[in-house]
């Protein structure tokens, strides 16, 4: 679509405006951290064709996010092992 047309004109208006009101109500929004677990996860499969047969998870901590950014979020460790959580545990909400 065409931003010269006149739909186009009303889309990037209403995109426009959509934004600015977003922007406008963030100072007023209450931020809190979110807890998440990380866990360890067993995974069983069968051995002919790959698939997942069952998984067990092992919590090893507790996290409570407390920033977060474009690309990641940065946690702190609430419960649990901080050294045994590794690069590539499957975290949960």
């Amino acid at each position: 679509m065409s931003i010269s047309t006149n739909v186009g004109l009303a889309v990037e208006d209403a995109c426009a405006a959509s934004v600015a009101f977003m922007l406008e109500q963030l100072p007023s929004l209450a931020w809190t951290g979110t807890v998440v677990t990380v866990r360890e996860v067993d995974i069983l499969r069968d051995p002919d064709t790959g698939e997942v047969l069952d998984e067990s998870m092992i919590e090893v901590a507790r996290l409570k996010v407390s920033q977060v950014k474009e690309k990641l979020s940065i946690a702190e460790v609430t419960s649990g092992d901080a050294a045994a959580v590794l690069k590539g545990m499957t975290i949960h909400r």
